[in-house]
């Protein structure tokens, strides 16, 4: 994927699933994962694992079939916490504090 994107994107196997012992076949968005980049002064927090996978293990199945119904969420973007700002107001003259004294940014 380029970043700029939006679909619709063909997926498809590199080679042709295996099945277990029950003849069954693993959803190929089971091991779908995501690696989204966050906007600006956020952070990207990957659901793990991903609701895709946990729905393959839970009902088995297809998991296009199911996105293709209702969305998932993959992940959380998160502020990063803009740290305190000290301030300390003093004199000019020398230097000594004003008690009690606050500032405000409107």
């Amino acid at each position: 994927l380029d970043n700029t994107s939006m679909g619709p994107f063909d997926v498809r196997p590199a080679e042709l699933p295996e099945e277990d012992e029950e003849g069954n076949v693993t959803c190929l968005f089971a091991n779908l994962t995501f690696e989204l980049v966050p906007p600006e002064d956020f952070i990207y927090r990957a659901k793990d694992p991903t609701p895709l996978k946990e729905r393959v293990q839970q009902l088995g199945g297809c998991e296009l079939q199911r996105l293709m119904e209702c969305p998932t969420v993959v992940g959380f973007f998160s502020p990063i916490p803009i740290p305190p700002l000290n301030l300390a107001l003093r004199t000019c003259c020398c230097g000594r504090p004003f008690e009690g004294s606050s500032a405000t940014v409107d």
